[in-house]
């Protein structure tokens, strides 16, 4: 069912163990005796996790800050859940990361900038908020505090002049701006002279060794940019547009063009600019529906970026290749709900910080200019919802990427690589596919405004096409496609109004036309046409019921629901077969699953012999005339059913340990199925049966 498989994504586990568990507490029947001896019915270890897109935490907490010496080597500082600064680093441009230790009594940590692959400097608090740098020599090995002024409270911003020269940048204990210098690398730090009413400085820049910027906000909270000319000795106040509130970042590519973000008395972003130096900032226009910017960062005086989150609580990236004429933005990665760092080496890599929806530290990465951010830890994969396998090399599966878009998975050599396929641009989700054969496919989904889609190859996903759909297709809700071959093909799903519906083609595509159900369908999620004018279509009546319609001539359906065996609640899957065979595959009313068969074209059906197991089908797939296998769930995990009488019996299959749901199935032959979900933990999976002449 398109709810029961949306519902998975969002809280799949949570939602539908606690209905499963409801209705066998109302049926009297215990979780434990409902799964049965698993170890007696399972057969043997004949499934194995082919493919899975897990998430690869980053081991920062809240990352704040990110600097990137060289396009590889790059340092993230932040802080732990309970307040411990944290570091970590990448030597392969952010593919991977690993902690590295810090002091004991080490706060937060706000700021790093690193001079070399070497030599880095991170800035913070302690544990008892005073102020905290921590210094490098040796990649990260170990780290130390330097000794500094006794009234240093928080810093925020470092950066380094030469190897030998640094400033950073923060507040004292007492609230007011600060700035300290070092000339020995770090060894020893002063403070700077500040003018009267500087308070907290977050961002700084410096444009040569003698001229510098810092960014942030005076003590009445209005923005406040502090400029020397002479390494430090003395800072001035630059003028700024009126109306400027709080800055939080700069950046100067060249000895006269800055750029600094924060945002405005009312608390709009804002995006400042200069190009001689400092000595005059005008505002440029951003684009709407951003909430905060935090960081920004310009390889170059054309080239420029700057993160932070949209209302909404997702990350945002604005980019400028014009000097900042024009700002516009650029997708960012699925799951990233805010960025605060921002590190760019050269114009085409840049690395952003921030954390994530659930929690965690997240970086994303850019190689191509910010074409396109892909996040190194985070999944690429949202989720994968069904798979087509037209022949043992060759399947296709779909779901929604991480950006999120429709997502579009291709093995061609039989599992031993999957490659991504492109799609047209605002599709958000794919639900189901089909593959008649190695090079047509059909897929439907959604749209980004929540229109219903049908997408479609001939050259084996080389290029996907959008198809149109019959007038008011765009609102159904199509979840399932079947097609039989290159020309026929059918869809179900639901109306707007919660009744069922199917679309056909006969034309391959051509033209999609919506075909007349019996009054009481409700949503339609299998769908199986041995022929091209003989189909049978499965869900639930809309009184809650299991539904089933068919139909012999390809255009008009009947209703066989009355025929189905009493107690079951819901028909999710479908296989029939030219002689009138079919098997569906559901869930029974007391929170069993489910199986039906007819072996007279749907005129009687009779409940099959299912192992005593709570928990539903969401697909099945026979390949032959006796070979059936049933995907779907159990109170604990994954479940796979195998028959081998033509679905008159059933036994258990044993999967791998970690499998947690299983929402799509196909079996190109009866020793070679493919299956999608995700884990236990809820990471998108493909698993696939074991044969002795697979690759491992």
């Amino acid at each position: 069912m398109v709810a029961v498989r949306r519902a998975m994504r969002a809280c799949w586990a949570a939602a539908v163990l606690a209905g499963l568990t409801a209705a066998l507490a109302g049926a009297g029947i215990s979780s434990a005796a409902a799964q049965g001896d698993l170890s007696s019915s399972a057969t043997a270890h004949s499934w194995r996790i082919e493919k899975t897109y897990p998430v690869y935490p980053l081991p920062v907490r809240t990352a704040n800050s990110v600097s990137c010496p060289t396009g590889r080597d790059c340092w993230v500082v932040g802080q732990s859940a309970s307040g411990a600064g944290e570091i970590a680093v990448t030597a392969n441009g952010g593919r991977s990361w690993a902690p590295e230790p810090v002091p004991a009594r080490t706060g937060g940590l706000a700021g790093v900038q690193c001079r070399s692959s070497a030599d880095c400097l991170a800035v913070g608090r302690s544990l008892s908020s005073a102020g905290l740098i921590l210094a490098t020599t040796d990649a990260g090995r170990t780290w130390k505090s330097e000794p500094l002024p006794a009234a240093a409270g928080d810093l925020a911003g470092v950066t380094c002049r030469t190897n030998s020269d640094c400033l950073a940048a923060g507040q004292s204990l007492s609230g007011a701006g600060l700035i300290l210098a070092t000339t020995d690398g770090g060894k020893a730090w002063t403070s700077e002279p500040l003018p009267a009413g500087a308070g907290d400085l977050t961002g700084l820049s410096c444009l040569s060794s003698s001229d510098c910027l810092a960014a942030g906000q005076s003590l009445s909270g209005a923005g406040l940019i502090l400029a020397t000319t002479d390494g430090g000795q003395t800072w001035k106040s630059e003028p700024l547009p009126a109306g400027t509130g709080g800055l939080t970042g700069v950046a100067c590519p060249s000895s006269s063009d800055c750029r600094a973000v924060g945002q405005s008395s009312s608390g709009v972003p804002v995006m400042l600019a200069t190009s001689d130096g400092g000595s005059a900032w005008t505002s440029q226009q951003l684009p709407g529906g951003l909430d905060y910017l935090g960081g920004v960062s310009c390889p170059t005086s054309a080239d420029c970026w700057a993160v932070g989150d949209l209302f909404g609580q997702n990350a945002v990236i604005v980019a400028t290749q014009d000097g900042g004429s024009t700002w516009f933005e650029q997708a960012t990665p699925f799951g990233a709900s805010y960025l605060g760092g921002l590190s760019c080496p050269t114009r085409a890599r840049c690395l952003a910080v921030g954390f994530a929806e659930s929690g965690i530290g997240v970086v994303v990465a850019t190689t191509d200019g910010g074409a396109d951010w892909t996040s190194p830890v985070v999944s690429p994969v949202n989720f994968v919802s069904a798979v087509s396998c037209p022949s043992i090399s060759h399947c296709w599966v779909v779901g929604q990427s991480s950006r999120p878009a429709g997502l579009v998975i291709v093995t061609t050599d039989g599992g031993r690589v999957w490659k991504f396929q492109g799609l047209p641009h605002q599709i958000t989700e794919l639900e189901g596919v089909s593959c008649p054969d190695n090079t047509h496919c059909w897929a439907v989904g959604q749209s980004s405004n929540g229109a219903s889609v049908v997408v479609a190859t001939i050259n084996g996903g080389r290029t996907w096409r959008s198809e149109v759909l019959p007038q008011g297709g765009i609102a159904l809700l199509l979840s399932t496609v079947f097609c039989l071959d290159d020309t026929h093909c059918w869809i179900v799903g639901q109306s707007a109004s919660g009744a069922g519906t199917v679309i056909a083609t006969s034309n391959a595509g051509g033209k999609w036309k919506s075909q007349v159900l019996p009054i009481g369908v409700g949503v339609l999620s299998g769908i199986s046409c041995p022929t091209s004018s003989r189909c049978w279509a499965s869900g639930v009546t809309a009184t809650g019921q299991a539904a089933v319609v068919t139909t012999s001539n390809g255009h008009s359906w009947k209703s066989e629901s009355l025929a189905i065996p009493s107690g079951v609640s819901e028909l999710d899957g479908a296989s029939c077969r030219a002689n009138g065979h079919c098997v569906l595959a559901g869930q029974a009313a007391n929170g069993l699953a489910a199986v039906v068969v007819s072996a007279n074209g749907g005129r009687t059906w009779k409940s099959a012999a299912v192992p005593r197991i709570a928990g539903s089908f969401s697909a099945i797939a026979c390949p032959t005339s006796a070979d059936c296998r049933a995907a779907g769930q159990s109170l604990a995990s994954g479940l796979v059913l195998a028959s081998a009488n033509a679905g008159r019996t059933w036994t258990e299959q044993r999967l791998p340990d970690d499998v947690g749901q299983l929402g799509g199935l196909a079996c190109p032959a009866a020793a070679d199925c493919w299956a999608v979900g995700f884990t236990g933990e809820g990471v998108p999976m493909i698993i696939t049966t074991v044969r002795a002449t697979k690759a491992g």
